[in-house]
């Protein structure tokens, strides 16, 4: 076999690709009122979506689940030969099975439908032969008009399983629509994705509490009381409280420094009270953690923390660098 240019490879892969946008084109003009009853009966849907399919149907049909359940349409996957070897047992009567043929001839997915019609669940296929037996056992039929595979041989399944992940995502971003499905709902079913921690994650979850913050009494403190209370928190700032409870106030460790420089051997004789910053940046404790981050980044100078509140009350310290994974 002599060896390909670049020229050749190049034309290969341009090849493959114009053939699937051709499916995808006309998977899209062939877009029915079939597809308007299908997503009536899975947006009404009393149970579950069962989702089925052999092969590379069935891969893409795992796929079509995961997007359904992870956007608000509770979906699992059934392959045909465990559910007629007992897995049968998912499926319900409320249920709708979305079963996945490209030839609508496969003997698992066949010998499967008479079960499912006993139980009593609806059934819609995706299949490009619509007088197929998965065809006439089916109460909904998406057509998948895919007559050319990429393959060179136009064997392995990769223009129609393109088109059918394409169908499957219409049908789930459809029914998530249709829900109302919101970026917060995306949020809770995805809680270890950067979406999910920006829409989720609370102040009250990343923030340093208050019992390892340096707290003290506005009128009753040392610089002395204030330098240890820097070094021993770690945090860089030191918050004050009114004998009332209220924050009065706060010093960080530049305000130390510049202090420092400034009144040299005076720096311990200082009042405290008049030097501290007596009107600190606060967030609430229930605030998200991405608007603490925005509201410490949109000042002119950037704050590096803000206190956090409980109630109105001091409860803890929110750091910049706590909420690097919130950008």
């Amino acid at each position: 076999m002599s060896k390909p240019n670049r020229e050749q490879i190049l034309a290969s892969v341009k090849r493959v690709m114009d053939l699937e946008i051709s499916a995808l084109e006309a998977t899209r003009s062939s877009v029915s009122d079939a597809y308007a009853v299908a997503i009536e009966w899975l947006l009404n849907c009393r149970g579950k979506v069962v989702v089925t399919g052999v092969g590379k149907s069935g891969i893409v049909g795992r796929k079509i689940a995961a997007t359904m359940s992870s956007t608000g349409t509770l979906s699992v996957f059934v392959h045909p030969t465990d559910a007629l070897h007992g897995d049968m047992g998912v499926i319900t009567k409320d249920d709708v099975v979305l079963a996945i043929g490209k030839s609508g001839n496969s003997d698992e997915l066949n010998n499967l439908l008479p079960a499912i019609r006993k139980i009593g669940a609806k059934v819609i296929c995706i299949t490009a032969d619509i007088v197929s037996p998965l065809a006439k056992s089916s109460d909904v039929v998406i057509e998948l008009p895919v007559t050319e595979e990429a393959c060179p041989l136009n064997l392995a399944p990769t223009s129609s399983t393109t088109a059918t992940l394409m169908i499957g995502d219409a049908l789930a971003m459809a029914l998530m629509e249709l829900k109302g499905f919101r970026e917060t709902d995306f949020a809770i079913y995805h809680p270890g994705g950067k979406l999910g921690r920006k829409l989720v994650m609370k102040v009250k979850d990343v923030a340093v509490p208050r019992a390892r913050c340096t707290v003290l009494d506005a009128e009753q403190s040392s610089m002395k009381q204030v330098l240890t209370g820097l070094t021993t928190s770690g945090l860089g700032v030191v918050v004050f409280e009114s004998k009332s409870g209220n924050i009065a106030g706060i010093m960080t460790d530049g305000d130390i420094r510049r202090l420092i420089e400034k009144h040299d051997a005076k720096f311990f004789s200082l009042n405290v009270q008049d030097h501290i910053s007596k009107s600190p940046i606060t967030v609430s404790d229930d605030s998200l953690a991405v608007e603490a981050l925005q509201t410490m980044e949109a000042r002119e100078r950037p704050l590096n923390f803000l206190l956090v509140t409980t109630n109105g009350k001091f409860s803890g310290v929110v750091r910049n660098h706590d909420l690097m994974g919130f950008r």
